[in-house]
């Protein structure tokens, strides 16, 4: 698995390998602007993968800028991101998820339906949404955003209620908790926020994927279902940055593999594998945190 500095800016458009850099051409000529500036373009970023990576200037990275901005538009337009409202994993991998962990440790169909139901609402709290994408990722490249921060509040919570005798809330903010370890088990909620906000179609269709997939054709929900393992969990901010870290490892070779295959991407058996990975890694860190508020 090839890794990128995804702290570099305009990484993805520079690191193009032959077959990307038609791939971006091509998208260039579908961009809403002029044939001229199309050829402009073009011209441009021809000339600096020729130069990269020895002789980039500022003046380079603004026209980078440029090209990302009028890809995205057209990329983002065409994968239907206006009819969209938000960046999350869906309801069916939180809920499932909590759903199955909570059960692998014997609980009761009535708590396990508690959490579950719970696990999927911390996406529809009204935040702004740049606090909304804040709240729910954790880059541990660059040590920033509140995922980890939140699963470790809502669990220490869930703990003081479940030794005070109070199930059911304890039980509900156990699904709040575990909600946040999921979102930094999904690597798009690892980094390259700034890249993410401008192309979110890749965000949006991966999350897509995972879910048309659930318990179909790919059946992620299984790797979830016969696992289990789990971790032991003693400080779930630093359970929620470690996942973070093991899931952030594939963050730049999907968003590679989706940004340059836009309509094949979805049949790569290494997006597969590497997806079977981080839920697998999740669903054990996942019982982990129901033994946690137990404990």
């Amino acid at each position: 698995m090839k890794s990128y500095d995804t702290e570099k800016p305009y990484w993805y458009l520079l690191e193009a390998d032959k077959d990307q850099q038609k791939t971006l051409l091509k998208y260039i000529d579908e961009c809403y602007t002029s044939k001229q500036e199309k050829n402009e373009m073009k011209k441009s970023m021809k000339d600096i993968w020729n130069r990269y990576p020895d002789s980039i200037t500022e003046e380079d990275m603004i026209v980078l800028g440029q090209i990302d901005v009028a890809i995205a538009e057209y990329l983002n337009d065409k994968h239907g991101v206006n009819d969209r409202v938000s960046v999350k994993w869906t309801a069916t991998p939180h809920q499932k998820m909590t759903r199955i962990a909570v059960k692998k440790v014997g609980i009761t169909d009535y708590y396990a339906d508690i959490a579950s139901n719970a696990a999927d609402d911390p996406d529809t709290w009204p935040y702004p949404q740049i606090w909304q994408s804040y709240n729910h990722y954790y880059d541990p490249v660059a040590d920033n955003g509140l995922a980890a921060v939140n699963c470790d509040s809502h669990a220490g919570v869930a703990a003081a209620y479940y030794d005070g005798g109070q199930l059911s809330a304890a039980y509900t903010e156990l699904g709040y908790a575990s909600h946040y370890l999921i979102d930094v088990g999904n690597p798009l909620h690892t980094g390259m926020v700034t890249n993410q906000t401008l192309n979110q179609w890749v965000h949006y269709d991966y999350e897509d994927y995972v879910t048309a997939n659930w318990n179909s054709n790919y059946n992620f929900e299984s790797v979830v279902s016969n696992n289990n393992n789990d971790y032991y969990v003693s400080d779930p901010e630093a359970a929620a940055q470690d996942l973070a870290e093991y899931s952030n490892a594939y963050l730049s070779s999907l968003w590679m593999e989706i940004y340059y295959n836009e309509n094949t991407w979805e049949s790569s058996a290494t997006v597969k594998l590497n997806t079977e990975r981080v839920l697998l890694k999740s669903a054990k860190y996942n019982i982990g945190l129901v033994k946690y508020m137990r404990r």
